[in-house]
């Protein structure tokens, strides 16, 4: 895996006229996360006077899945100029 692997990305579209101008739509994304290379400890460096970080194995975790819903309604309006 490399750093913005992603095995899953599915989009849904989709609208709808009602008629007398009006329109409605929705759409449905999700997509698996990034994986990420977890921290399984720490230690203090008294010469740099912070903790450092001990990694796991490489992007061996993911973050969590995305999830994404919007919806719209429009209304179309004919002028008379």
């Amino acid at each position: 895996m490399f750093d913005y692997d992603q095995t899953h990305v599915a989009t849904v579209v989709g609208s709808y006229e009602l008629g007398k101008g009006f329109e409605i739509g929705a759409r449905f994304r999700y997509a698996t996360g990034f994986p990420r290379t977890p921290m399984v400890g720490a230690f203090y460096s008294t010469r740099r006077d912070l903790y450092e970080p001990n990694f796991g194995q490489q992007n061996s975790e993911r973050i969590p899945a995305f999830v994404q819903a919007d919806a719209r309604v429009a209304k179309r309006f004919q002028g008379a100029w």
